[in-house]
């Protein structure tokens, strides 16, 4: 519910601005979080999740979302699960990879 003397002007498509009671605010800082300058492609990275047991024997492996952001990026993550046809599930502060190309269902 707004505030009286507030209004929401829409600058453009990635920017959000309230105005109101003396104020500009710029809202673009909660846009969902993705590193402005993502990592280059680390293959020695990708070769350590992507070597370990659990992968070759259809298990789970998981990483700190801010890890990942830091080391590769989220889009590379992404790719590289898309590319082996594995699952890729965020929970909280953790990216968890399926390893399976099989089917996934969501319990609860």
């Amino acid at each position: 519910m707004a505030e009286a003397g507030v209004a929401v002007d829409v600058v453009g498509p990635d920017n959000l601005t309230l105005t109101g009671l003396g104020r500009n605010w710029d809202m673009s800082y909660f846009r969902p979080f993705e590193t402005p300058h993502p990592p280059t492609f680390d293959a020695q990275w990708f070769a350590q999740i992507f070597e370990a047991k659990a992968v070759r024997t259809g298990g789970v492996v998981r990483r700190k979302i801010c890890d990942v952001e830091r080391k590769v990026g989220r889009s590379a993550l992404e790719r590289e699960v898309r590319r082996r046809g594995f699952h890729l599930v965020e929970a909280g502060t953790q990216f968890i990879i399926i390893c399976s190309t099989g089917d996934v269902r969501l319990i609860c």
